[in-house]
C-alpha cells in the first residue's frame, strides 16, 4: 500500500537527478510513476503484478516518488531490513537519490499485526498505521506508507482478516485525508480467491501498466454487511445493463461519425502507418474518381501525389503533428485523378490518437487555380487603376498639406489668443477677488454700526433715516456676497451642503422677510403653493439665495401697486417653481443672454440694480442643483421667472 498526497509530473523527474538515475533503472519505474500521476484524491489502488522485477520497481518508483516531494516514506516490511532497502537502490541509482532515502525512509516491522499466536489483527494493523501517520504529520511533512501486502501470507487467518483491513482502511484512513492508496499483489502467490476479494475492495486497478476504473469495486459499508452477496449481484446485473446501454451509444456515435465522415464536403481518406490507404469517403470518389474497392487497403497513398510534390507530402506525414501546427491552414499540393488530370487540393493530416493511422483532408481548388489567370489579368488592371487614382491623390494630398499649414498658422494664432483670454480671466478673477476683499472690509463694521443705529433709531425722527442706511448697507453686503460666490463659481469652487428641505417653507419663510420691502413699494405678493409638495434634496441656504434674488429683481421692476406672483407645480419627476411679476418686461433679444452677463435694465430710481450678477448666479446655483431656471417675457406686460428640481435624489447633483 503506497499513500501520495499529490500527482507526479515530468517536471518533478527532472529535478534532483531523478530522471536520470530512472533512466539508468528500469522502464518499469516510469511506467509505474506515469500511471500513479493519473490517480485522483481519495483514490484506493492497488497494483497486480506477476514478477519480482515488477515488486521492486513498483515499491522503487513510489518510494522515490514520495521522497522527492519531500515526504518520510513508511515501510512496512515483510522480513526485509532497512538496510537492505537502501543497497537495492543503490544498484542503479544516483548516490544523492540514496542519500535522501538513508534520511527519509522508516522501516516498520509488520510483525506489530501480529497477536502472539501469529494471528493478524486489523485493529492493530490500522492503530499502526495511524500512529505513523500522525508522527509524520507532527513533523509537518506527508507520510507516504508502503506495503507489499506479503505479510498477509504470514499465520493463521491473516488472509480472512486482510479483507476487512482493506475495507476498513477506505472507511477509516483513505476516507479522511487527501490521500491516495496503493497495494501491491503477487497473483503468483495470492490464491485466485484472495485476488477476487482484492478486487472487490479496491476502486482501481493498476495492471499491465494501465490504471483501470474496477467495476467490481464494493463500498466498505456493502462489503462488511451481510447482504454482501445480494448486492453483488444487483451491482453486476447493473453492470451488465450498463454495458449494453455503452455498446448501444457506441454504435450510435460510429454510426454518427460514419455519416459525417462520408458525408463531409472536403475528400478524406485514412492510411495506416505504412502510407497505404485503408478508407475514403464519397467525395474522396467524386475529387479523383476512383471507387472504394479499387482504393481500400490496395493503394499507397503516394501514387494518389504528382511525382513533383511526393518528397514534400512524405515529409508532411513522417511529421505529421509538427507540420500540421507550423501550418494551420495546410499545404496547396497537387493529386493525379483516374483520368491522369492533376488536380489541386489544400493538404492537411493529423495523427488519430492512440493508434498509428493518420487522417488526410484534402480540399479540391482547381477550380479557384483555373480562374488564376483571369484574376491576374483583373490584377494588372486594377494595377493601372491605382497607378492612375495615386497620381490624383498625389494631387490632392499637396492641396492637403498646403490646408494644413494654413490651419496649423490658424491654431497658433488660436492658441495666442487663447493664453491671453485665460490671462485676461485670471487677471479679472484676481482684481474680483481683490475687489471683494477691499469692498468687505469696511462693509462689515458699516453693516453692524447700521444694525445698531436702526434699533436705537427706533420711534424717532431719524427712524427712517436709519431705516434706508441699514436696508442699503445690507443690500450691499449682499450683492458683494453674490459677486464673491460668482467668483468662487467661475473657479470650480462653490459646493453645496444638501439635505431633504421643505420648499414650501422656504417660500414662505423668503416672502415674509421681504415682506416690508413688498410694503415700502406698496406690492401685492400672491402665493398659490401646494404645501403638501414632496421634500427635495437641495441646500437650504443656497435656494433661500435664489429666491432673494428672483423676488428683488420682481419687485424692482415692478411699479407701485403691482403684484408679484409666486406659484408651485410639480411636472413629471421635477418641482417647478415660478415667481411673475407685472413690470416692464425684458426685450425678447435679451432674454437669450440674461443669464450669461452681468447686466440688466437699467432703473434710474434704484442705481444698485444696474448690477446685475444676480441672475447669472441663480443660473451657477440652479446647475449645481442638477436643475434648471429659465424665463419668459413680454415688454410691457412683465417677466416671469421659472426654477425647477428633480425630485429623484440622484439625478438631483452635480
Amino acid at each position: 500500500m503506497t499513500i501520495v498526497d499529490r500527482k507526479i509530473s515530468s517536471v518533478d523527474l527532472e529535478c534532483c537527478g531523478l530522471e536520470e538515475s530512472f533512466c539508468r533503472g528500469s522502464e518499469v519505474i516510469l511506467s509505474y510513476i506515469r500511471q500513479l500521476s493519473r490517480l485522483k484524491s481519495h483514490d484506493h489502488a492497488c497494483i497486480l503484478y506477476e514478477s519480482p522485477k515488477e515488486k521492486i520497481s513498483s515499491i522503487l518508483a513510489f518510494a522515490c516518488t514520495a521522497i522527492r516531494l519531500g515526504n518520510i516514506c513508511i515501510y512496512l516490511a515483510f522480513n526485509t531490513s532497512k538496510t537492505e532497502i537502501i543497497d537495492t537502490i543503490s544498484k542503479e541509482n544516483s548516490s544523492v537519490l540514496r542519500k535522501l532515502v538513508k534520511e527519509q525512509l522508516v522501516v516498520v516491522d509488520s510483525s506489530l499485526f501480529f497477536s502472539p499466536e501469529d494471528c493478524f489483527e486489523p485493529d492493530k494493523a490500522i492503530a499502526v498505521v495511524q500512529k505513523e501517520i500522525t508522527k509524520a504529520f507532527s513533523m509537518q511533512v506527508f507520510p507516504c506508507v508502503i506495503s507489499d501486502m506479503d505479510w498477509a501470507l504470514r499465520g493463521e487467518g491473516s488472509v480472512e482478516n486482510l479483507f476487512e483491513f482493506e475495507s476498513r482502511l477506505n472507511k477509516e484512513i483513505i476516507g479522511c485525508e487527501s490521500w491516495k492508496a496503493i497495494c501491491q499483489y503477487d497473483i503468483s502467490k495470492f490464491h485466485p480467491k484472495v485476488i477476487k476479494e482484492v478486487l472487490r475492495t479496491h476502486p482501481t486497478i493498476i495492471w499491465k501498466g494501465q490504471v483501470l476504473d474496477n467495476c467490481y469495486y464494493m463500498p466498505p459499508e456493502e462489503f462488511l454487511s451481510g447482504r454482501r452477496d445480494q448486492i453483488e449481484v444487483k451491482r453486476w446485473l447493473s453492470h451488465l445493463e450498463d454495458r449494453r446501454l455503452k455498446l448501444q451509444e457506441l454504435a450510435e456515435n460510429e454510426a454518427c461519425y460514419q455519416s459525417i465522415f462520408e458525408n463531409a464536403g472536403t475528400a478524406i481518406c485514412i492510411i495506416d502507418g505504412a502510407g497505404i490507404v485503408s478508407l475514403i469517403n464519397h467525395q474522396w470518389e467524386r475529387t479523383l474518381g476512383f471507387t472504394k474497392g479499387e482504393v481500400e487497403q490496395k493503394i499507397h497513398f503516394l501514387d494518389f501525389v504528382h511525382p513533383g510534390d511526393k518528397d514534400a507530402v512524405s515529409r508532411y506525414i513522417n511529421v505529421a503533428g509538427k507540420v500540421y501546427e507550423a501550418n494551420p491552414n495546410g499545404h496547396e499540393v497537387r493529386l493525379v485523378d483516374s483520368k491522369g488530370q492533376t488536380t489541386y487540393v489544400v493538404f492537411s493530416i493529423h495523427l488519430i490518437p492512440s493508434c498509428e493511422k493518420y487522417i488526410i483532408s484534402a480540399l479540391d481548388i482547381t477550380e479557384l487555380k483555373n480562374k488564376n489567370g483571369q484574376l491576374q489579368l483583373y490584377h494588372k488592371h486594377l494595377e493601372e487603376l491605382v497607378k492612375k487614382r495615386t497620381r490624383k491623390l498625389e494631387k490632392e494630398t499637396e492641396k492637403s498639406r498646403r490646408l494644413a499649414r494654413e490651419i496649423s498658422q490658424l491654431y497658433q494664432q488660436e492658441s495666442e489668443l487663447r493664453k491671453q483670454l485665460e490671462n485676461s480671466s485670471r487677471e479679472n478673477t484676481k482684481f474680483t477677488r481683490f475687489l471683494v476683499h477691499e469692498l468687505k472690509t469696511p462693509l462689515t463694521p458699516m453693516v453692524g454700526s447700521a444694525d445698531i443705529l436702526f434699533e436705537k433709531a427706533k420711534s424717532t425722527e431719524f427712524e427712517r433715516l436709519a431705516s434706508n442706511i441699514h436696508r442699503g448697507a445690507h443690500s450691499l453686503n449682499n450683492r458683494v456676497n453674490d459677486l464673491l460666490d460668482l467668483v468662487r463659481g467661475d473657479m470650480g469652487l462653490l459646493h453645496l451642503s444638501c439635505g431633504w428641505i421643505d420648499l414650501p417653507g422656504i417660500l414662505k419663510d423668503v416672502v415674509c422677510y421681504m415682506a416690508v420691502e413688498f410694503e415700502r413699494r406698496k406690492q401685492l405678493v400672491c402665493l398659490d403653493i401646494d404645501f403638501n409638495t414632496p421634500l427635495i434634496w437641495a441646500d437650504a441656504e443656497r435656494l433661500r439665495q435664489v429666491i432673494i434674488n428672483l423676488l428683488e429683481n420682481a419687485s424692482k421692476f415692478t411699479p407701485a401697486h403691482g403684484r408679484i406672483f409666486i406659484k408651485t407645480t410639480k411636472v413629471g419627476d421635477s418641482l417647478i417653481v415660478m415667481i411673475r411679476d407685472t413690470g416692464c418686461g425684458i426685450k425678447k433679444e435679451r432674454q437669450g443672454t440674461i443669464f450669461n452677463d452681468y447686466s440688466t435694465q437699467p432703473k434710474p430710481d434704484d442705481p444698485a440694480a444696474n448690477m446685475g450678477i444676480g441672475l447669472h448666479l441663480c443660473k451657477l446655483l440652479m446647475d449645481l442643483h442638477g436643475g434648471d431656471l429659465w424665463v419668459n417675457s413680454k415688454e410691457g406686460e412683465g417677466s416671469e421667472f421659472s426654477f425647477s428640481f428633480p425630485l429623484d435624489k440622484d439625478s438631483n447633483r452635480r
